[in-house]
């Protein structure tokens, strides 16, 4: 067995080129004779074996490029045990030496929301990890890095559905929901997100339904707020003009618009020329008259074409009117 010299100079070539104030006091307090033969040595071996699994090498080659690498986990449970079960169980996969590891959990839960949390892996390295390998993770390895807000986008999916509430102004979207006449069946979580879209009192807001699965309307199930979860909610102000003067000359008396976003009409002021104004959402195929002054808001849904059809005055050749958004 080589003799603590020889230990101490393996030591001491391997520590002097490991930028680690930790291990330059092993080196230390060995030398400082702080420790009986026999645990001196114990502590010593464990010393050198930590240096080698981090990085050190009898070559004294040390590569610190720390190039992040992730991986990901879908999980149901966001627990500290649950996590490293779901490290410690996984097939096998290897971290090297010159690699900064994160792993990435995503907490699907039906019912729930989807939530992403990133941890960065902490006191270990190099190694052959999951099932079967030579390191393990517990939970002080692992530290909670971020947990970002989760966004409309995350939810855009080939299965996911879309309701379009329209605008709401004196309503909350379950109260809609519960009040519609013609039903809605909404899928489980499981088989795709359902979302619904429209603006909330001048706002552009996108809800997640995370509530339970089923069809729900007037003479079936009722929902709550709790079943809504906002995921994006955007001022309609920045996203479409607050007002909008229409212009006739005779003989045109049609115009034809369209509406990105859900809009609320909450005002129609007659400028001139005009008995009548009336509106169709069916390209043109029936029009409902306005009644004026409104005494409700005028709601349009998104991606819709509205023609606006006015009635002259006798005599008027030129006529116009304004709408307020």
């Amino acid at each position: 067995m080589a003799d603590e010299s020889t230990y101490l100079e393996r030591l001491q070539a391997l520590a002097d080129k490991v930028d680690s104030p930790v291990r330059q006091a092993y080196f230390q307090q060995f030398g400082e004779g702080k420790y009986a033969d026999s645990e001196f040595l114990n502590l010593l071996r464990d010393a050198l074996i930590d240096v080698y699994q981090n990085g050190g090498g009898s070559s004294g080659n040390i590569n610190q490029d720390n190039i992040d690498r992730s991986k990901r986990f879908s999980v149901t449970s966001i627990e500290t045990a649950a996590l490293v079960s779901t490290i410690n169980t996984a097939p096998q996969f290897t971290i090297e030496d010159t690699e900064s590891f994160w792993f990435v959990f995503i907490l699907n839960v039906s019912g729930q929301s989807r939530k992403t949390y990133k941890y960065k892996l902490l006191n270990k390295g190099k190694g052959i990890y999951g099932v079967g390998g030579n390191r393990s993770v517990e939970g002080i390895d692992l530290e909670l890095v971020s947990n970002p807000p989760t966004t409309e986008n995350d939810y855009q999916t080939p299965t996911t559905t879309t309701v379009n509430f329209g605008a709401l102004t004196t309503q909350t979207v379950s109260q809609w929901l519960n009040g519609r006449a013609q039903s809605i069946l909404i899928q489980a979580q499981d088989a795709g997100y359902t979302l619904f879209k429209g603006t909330v009192n001048g706002k552009q807001t996108t809800y997640l339904w995370i509530g339970a699965p089923g069809r729900y309307g007037i003479g079936y199930l009722s929902s709550a707020m709790s079943d809504f979860e906002i995921v994006n909610e955007v001022s309609a102000a920045t996203v479409r003009a607050v007002g909008i003067t229409y212009s006739f000359s005779v003989p045109e008396n049609t115009i034809i618009d369209y509406f990105q976003y859900a809009t609320s009409v909450l005002e129609i002021k007659l400028l001139g020329g005009i008995a009548s104004v009336a509106y169709s959402i069916n390209q043109g195929a029936t029009y409902t008259v306005v009644a004026l002054p409104l005494v409700a808001p005028l709601n349009i849904p998104e991606n819709t074409r509205v023609d606006w059809r006015i009635s002259y005055l006798p005599g008027s050749v030129r006529a116009s009117f304004y709408l307020k958004l």
